[in-house]
């Protein structure tokens, strides 16, 4: 069941997911897991991957099938890198 996908070891992963508008999840280092059947993309939330950091360390797992597109970055620094770059653009508009 795990042939072919994607190895995010030491990564991170920012995915957004069917149905939920805007809704999006961030996971440090995530790995593979089966769950009855069900395949979900298990990791930590790093700091700044939360509104406010109030899941911080926090365990998250995302059922792969819900999930419609993600980025990977190469560190929590590079994904902060890139929304401190996003969020100084928001605010000159």
């Amino acid at each position: 069941m795990k042939k072919g996908l994607p190895n995010f070891k030491g990564k991170v992963v920012y995915v957004q997911l069917l149905g939920e508008e805007r809704y999006n999840l961030v996971v440090d280092s995530p790995h593979w897991e089966d769950h009855a059947g069900r395949l979900f993309l298990v990791g930590t939330t790093p700091p700044g991957g939360s509104s406010k950091d109030w899941c911080v360390g926090v365990l998250s797992g995302i059922a792969w099938d819900k999930i419609t597109d993600y980025m990977v970055f190469e560190s929590v620094g590079d994904y902060h890198k890139h929304v401190g770059v996003f969020s100084r653009r928001k605010k000159k508009t």
